[in-house]
């Protein structure tokens, strides 16, 4: 109905202000749609911490930042699965998970390889090995 009058409005102050009306009811669609997926997560996570204590389990809560971190990881992990990056993405903390772990262990070897070294070292100076 707005649009209709948009279209048929000739008055450029009238066309503005039904701009700022068609958007605001955009704004507050978008917000009563993101406010009910919010209850319902909520609620689902009421339900799994009842049925934990059903089962004889702690119920867990998490705290706001960590709510909010895991959020973000699903929402970033949901974008990259639309846009077909996800294997890409994969890949790359895979290679980088392995070169921190290669780096770590020749760093723990090279520590290994100076104590042995350190020890014939201070043995060598004091007896013969």
């Amino acid at each position: 109905m707005l649009q209709k009058e948009l279209m048929d409005t000739t008055d450029a102050e009238r066309k503005r202000q039904i701009k700022i009306l068609i958007q605001r009811m955009d704004n507050k669609e978008r917000e009563e749609k993101e406010k009910q997926l919010k209850e319902l997560k909520d609620k689902e996570e009421k339900e799994m911490r009842k049925q934990a204590v059903k089962d004889g389990k702690k119920p867990f809560y998490c705290k706001k930042s960590e709510k909010r971190l895991l959020e973000l990881l699903v929402d970033n992990y949901e974008q990259l699965k639309k846009s077909g990056k996800l294997n890409k993405h994969l890949k790359k903390r895979m290679k980088k998970n392995i070169i921190k772990k290669e780096k770590k262990r020749t760093k723990e070897e090279g520590l290994v390889v100076s104590q042995i070294f350190n020890h014939y070292k201070v043995v060598g100076n004091t007896t013969t090995a």
